[in-house]
């Protein structure tokens, strides 16, 4: 029966902590991209502005579509890099962070053997992030 209760603790608080975690995750993420539409309103309120007080003459010079097309395209990247971008990276940071720490604090020789192979692995990252945009390109 004791077994049963220690496992039964074990699962429940380390559930907890994973349900803390998606919570927040999820708070942070709707707050971002709250922020990324608020600015690309901004944005779209300015433009639409600038655009009427252009003289009349710049409209024939210029082909309204393809300036629409740009600039929707634009406001839409800087959504997503407001919104969500910023919010993956602060969790990518935040969680590392943490895991760091609690590994040192659980073990800190076995952390320290880890962290040798840390630069490591973000090299290998950086090798991939390039390799991705590079295809991406093509």
């Amino acid at each position: 029966m004791e077994t049963m209760l220690g496992i039964f603790h074990y699962w429940w608080s380390h559930m907890d902590g994973t349900y803390l975690h998606c919570y927040l995750d999820f708070i942070g993420n709707y707050y971002w991209n709250l922020v990324g539409s608020a600015q690309s309103v901004r944005l779209k309120k300015l433009y639409y502005k600038l655009l009427l007080e252009q003289e009349v003459q710049w409209y024939d010079e210029n082909d309204p579509h393809k300036i629409v097309t740009k600039v929707a395209t634009s406001i839409t990247a800087i959504e997503t890099a407001t919104g969500e971008k910023i919010s993956l990276l602060l969790t990518t940071l935040v969680t590392s962070v943490a895991a760091i720490f609690f590994a040192f604090f659980k073990c800190w020789e076995l952390s320290l053997m880890m962290m040798a192979a840390l630069p490591a692995l973000i090299l290998g990252g950086v090798f991939f992030m390039k390799a991705m945009v590079l295809y991406s390109q093509r």
